[in-house]
């Protein structure tokens, strides 16, 4: 997803270039409720609201476009408010202006995607009404953050029989799974050691489960509660989905809770996550 907005900024919507395909892809991937959270940590809505101010006369890419805003802003009250602050209701209603006299379809879905967003209005939106203090924008995620998670780094995972296993805990891209794979494998992770992250019920430093107390062996002890911490799942057929993680260090598990934390935290703004998750850092 990422990598198909930032092709879209580079390439517009060029017909020389594969802009046009790659907008039509990106409508189709909304179908999925579950692509709107990536569209929108990745920029997407910038994108797409650029492309339409510069070509406010293009009709089939307007028609394109306001389908992908409405499937956003159907997503959730907050992207509604995102859309309202880059000032849409304005670009849709000059688009209508310039081009709906001729094209009434357009001008239909127009009408449709302003109803959408709460401001059914055809005639031009005052800016200055907008009260931008009042709009609760979302921040997206950091950077540092999503590098940090998706890089992966090696710790050690005990299972539930207690063996302890050096792994790579990584997210993937979209930050959706949360894995532990094998080190220099190509191989995919166990499905018992990927947990999709909007199901993740709590993040907890220490000995989160008991298989940490099963961990001790005849020259091995259980490892301190403070380079310790556990990501806990949703209950399945199998039992409770965890992934229970030993450091190098206390500082390395701070800083896994703590980029956890703002992960979830967007989540759960973004209502990609429903119920709450309980972290504990201490």
């Amino acid at each position: 997803m990422g990598q198909l907005i930032s092709d879209l900024n580079d390439k517009g919507y060029d017909p020389d270039s594969n802009g046009q395909e790659i907008v039509m892809l990106l409508n189709t991937l909304l179908n999925n409720k579950d692509c709107v959270a990536p569209f929108v940590q990745y920029g997407g809505i910038d994108a797409c609201v650029k492309l339409l101010d510069q070509n406010d006369s293009n009709p089939e890419l307007a028609k394109t476009l306001f389908d992908i805003f409405k499937k956003v802003a159907n997503a959730s009250d907050e992207y509604k408010k995102m859309l309202q602050q880059k000032k849409l209701p304005e670009i849709v209603n000059r688009v209508i202006k310039k081009v709906g006299v001729y094209d009434k379809k357009l001008e239909y879905e127009g009408r449709q995607l302003l109803f959408v967003t709460n401001l059914c209005k055809v005639e031009l939106e005052d800016p200055n009404k907008i009260n931008v203090d009042e709009i609760k924008i979302i921040e997206p995620i950091p950077p540092e953050v999503k590098n940090f998670l998706t890089s992966g780094r090696q710790v050690k995972i005990i299972n539930e029989q207690g063996d302890i296993k050096p792994m790579q805990l990584i997210f993937t891209q979209d930050l959706m799974k949360v894995s532990a794979k094998k080190i220099k494998s190509n191989l995919p992770p166990k499905p018992k050691y990927i947990i999709d992250t909007p199901t993740i019920k709590k993040v907890l430093k220490g000995h989160g489960t008991d298989a940490f107390k099963k961990s001790k062996g005849l020259f091995r002890s259980i490892p301190k509660p403070e380079v310790c911490f556990s990501i806990i799942g949703p209950t399945t057929v199998d039992g409770v989905k965890a992934l229970n993680i030993e450091c190098e260090n206390e500082k390395e598990v701070d800083r896994w809770i703590k980029y956890l934390k703002i992960v979830l935290d967007y989540f759960k703004k973004t209502h990609t996550i429903k119920g709450n998750v309980l972290i504990k850092n201490k």
